[in-house]
C-alpha cells in the first residue's frame, strides 16, 4: 500500500528529518538513529524528498563494509555512485587488490623432473 506523504503526521515527521538535516549532512542510518522511525520509514521519506527535488545525495562514506549515501537538503543532482568511485581517494584505503599467486606445491605439475 503506497504512503500518503500529504497527511498531518508525515508532514510532522518530514519537518522533523529536514530539522536534523539543517545541522549537517547524514546518512540513512543516522537518521533512523536521531528520529526513532524503522528504517523502511526513513527511506520511503528520503525517496520521496529525492523524488520531489528537496534532499539530493551529495557523496558516499564507507562505512560498515559498504559506501553509504549521505544526503544534504538542496535541489541539485545527486551524486553518481560509479563517477565518486572512480576517484582512488574515495575508495576504502584498507581494501588491497590482491594478485594470483603461483601455488608451490603444484609447480612440479608445470616442471617435470
Amino acid at each position: 500500500m503506497p504512503i500518503n506523504f500529504e497527511t498531518k503526521t508525515n508532514q510532522e515527521n518530514i519537518e522533523k528529518i529536514f530539522a536534523l538535516m539543517e545541522d549537517g549532512l547524514l546518512t540513512s542510518k543516522e537518521l533512523i538513529e536521531e528520529t526513532g522511525f524503522r528504517s523502511a520509514t526513513v527511506m520511503a521519506y528520503l525517496r520521496y524528498l529525492m523524488d520531489i527535488e528537496k534532499v539530493y545525495v551529495s557523496s558516499y562514506r564507507f562505512q560498515d563494509g559498504y559506501h553509504e549515501r549521505i544526503y544534504a537538503i538542496g535541489n541539485r543532482p545527486s551524486v553518481n555512485k560509479a563517477s565518486f568511485l572512480k576517484n582512488k581517494k574515495n575508495f576504502n584505503p584498507y581494501i588491497k587488490k590482491t594478485t594470483p599467486k603461483p601455488d608451490k606445491a603444484a609447480s612440479w605439475l608445470f616442471n617435470p623432473c
